[in-house]
């Protein structure tokens, strides 16, 4: 039997504590809740509204604009907002809604993934475990268009007991076949527990990222290849080139400049020698890094023969 679903620690606190002079998206799990924990932060004194599929045209635009302008603080949301809205002045997201699904875990923290004028960083606090099932929403996935095969499996139906005379029903059904009993309608109620956010970092010393000197409000620098070698204290945003920090506050950065990273691989021939170069690195599986570098060696010598 699955266990029920708990909100971890109070959310309000952990924003006063966290985000003030944020602006946020907190995603919930019904209408009643996103309207509930929007109650919560406007009677803390916060400016916060709840959207949902029932919002009008004119509330969803409404949301939208008050959290660009800087109107809003919260937008609790209920069946929106996971994909589809771009407001790039999102520094916050909050998850109170558990879910299974990778790619709403990804798209959801996608919303505060967007570069705006004097952003410094996103902040994620996730009350529901979502990170435990689904990892780091900045570790690199590989996709496929392939799909996966469902598994087969018979086809069983879904039933209930009535509780008045015990007869068992489709789980479909309103009211029991056998006595008119009136089902209630079955809702899953997050519990909140006590508990306190723990920092969770997709890197650690030793790790090798791409990075560029950001500007005032843009990466405008020359991109290196860097080795972390002291803590990150902000969220890393994944680019074509790879990963990099947007105005991250980075500190004790052993900078190796990129030509003499790309001398270094040029000259390392051998696929017993780009492995060395890999393990050195510290990438997490060198060998196949070095068969890959090969691999793409061979084929940019074919396109040159054939040019």
């Amino acid at each position: 039997m699955m266990s029920r679903p708990a909100v971890v620690g109070d959310a309000l606190s952990h924003w006063r504590k966290l985000c003030n002079g944020r602006r946020g998206v907190a995603f919930c799990t019904t209408v009643a809740h996103a309207q509930a924990v929007a109650e919560q932060w406007r009677r803390a004194g916060y400016r916060a509204v709840a959207v949902h599929g029932g919002s009008d045209d004119a509330e969803r635009r409404e949301a939208v604009a008050g959290l660009r302008a800087g109107r809003l603080d919260l937008v609790a949301c209920a069946q929106l907002w996971i994909a589809g809205v771009d407001v790039p002045e999102i520094d916050a997201v909050i998850w109170l809604r558990p879910t299974q699904s990778l790619t709403a875990w990804l798209q959801g923290n996608g919303r505060g993934l967007r570069i705006a004028p004097n952003k410094r960083d996103l902040l994620i606090l996730d009350h529901v475990g979502n990170c435990g099932r689904l990892d780091h929403p900045l570790k690199v996935h590989k996709w496929s268009l392939n799909g996966r095969r469902k598994r087969q499996r018979e086809a069983a139906p879904s039933v209930k007991v009535c509780p008045k005379c015990f007869a068992a029903c489709s789980s479909r059904v309103s009211r029991c076949e056998e006595c008119g009993h009136e089902f209630a309608p079955e809702r899953r109620e997050l519990e909140t527990v006590d508990g306190e956010l723990v920092e969770h970092c997709a890197f650690k010393v030793g790790d090798r990222v791409m990075w560029r000197q950001p500007s005032i409000s843009h990466l405008t620098g020359p991109w290196e290849i860097v080795k972390i070698t002291a803590t990150i204290d902000h969220v890393l945003l994944k680019n074509s080139y790879g990963w990099a920090p947007f105005n991250a506050k980075i500190e004790e950065l052993t900078k190796i400049n990129s030509k003499d990273a790309r001398r270094e691989q040029g000259s390392a021939q051998s696929l017993q020698e780009l492995t060395e170069l890999g393990r050195k690195r510290g990438y997490k599986n060198p060998a196949a890094w070095a068969r890959y570098v090969i691999a793409a060696r061979q084929t940019k010598g074919q396109w040159s023969r054939v040019k």
